[in-house]
């Protein structure tokens, strides 16, 4: 499932509002080689070996200028000048883009199976929590320990930290709330949280902010299972 949200645009005064993809985790190299590996004879170490002999060869050849054509798309290099005086002629590798334009079959079969979720579209105000990531321990999906920290993504997260009715808060199932210690937080779209020290069990996590005179909150997907310390 592609989550998309619609966003107000400061750059394109004819189209205020556009879709941006939120990008919920990253696949790791291990588990591209477990995927791969499902099903077939090679072994991950020959998938490896391979897949290293090609990015080799594409370097290879990208530094010359080509376009390298594969059976599942055509590499390219591209640089991203920011702009320069008229009289400056000279660029560097700083802007460096890597594009790959996927072959028709690649680009049918992404869309007959890519299903899309609106997760946000203006005039929606509240906000909204996207993705969570244990950042003590990678291997944790939306659970954790006390003390650990949670990298919460998402969109309005902005709250005053001064007020007590604003900020993150863990609800258990009685509706007793526990309001976290937020570690950092950039901007309004990412918040750094410590778990707080609760029994263990399942709690809903939600954002709550106050831009005008109403309090708002926005609680995310799926529950937060707070776990014993040495609990796997």
């Amino acid at each position: 499932m592609l989550q998309v949200a619609f966003v107000d645009s400061q750059l394109r005064a004819d189209r205020p509002v556009v879709a941006r993809i939120v990008q919920s985790e990253t696949i790791s190299y291990e588990e591209v080689l477990a995927f791969m590996a499902k099903g077939v004879v090679i072994s991950e170490t020959d998938i490896t070996a391979v897949l290293t002999n090609l990015a080799d060869t594409l370097v290879h050849f990208l530094v010359k200028g080509k376009r390298v054509q594969t059976p599942f798309g055509t590499f390219s290099v591209h640089l991203r000048h920011p702009g320069v005086d008229a009289d400056e002629r000279t660029v560097s590798t700083d802007y460096l883009a890597l594009r790959v334009r996927p072959t028709s079959a690649v680009a049918d079969e992404l869309k007959r199976n890519l299903q899309v979720s609106v997760v946000d579209a203006p005039p929606a105000q509240t906000p909204l929590i996207y993705s969570v990531a244990n950042m003590d321990n990678k291997e944790s999906v939306d659970k954790g320990q006390p003390g650990e920290i949670l990298h919460l993504t998402g969109s309005r997260l902005s709250f005053d930290a001064q007020e007590t009715n604003q900020g993150v808060f863990f609800i258990d199932s009685q509706d007793k709330e526990f309001r976290a210690q937020v570690y950092s937080r950039t901007g309004s779209s990412f918040i750094d949280c410590k778990i707080p020290t609760v029994a263990a069990g399942d709690y809903t996590l939600e954002v709550r902010t106050q831009s005008t005179k109403t309090l708002k909150s926005g609680t995310y997907k799926s529950p937060i299972t707070v776990v014993a310390a040495g609990q796997p």
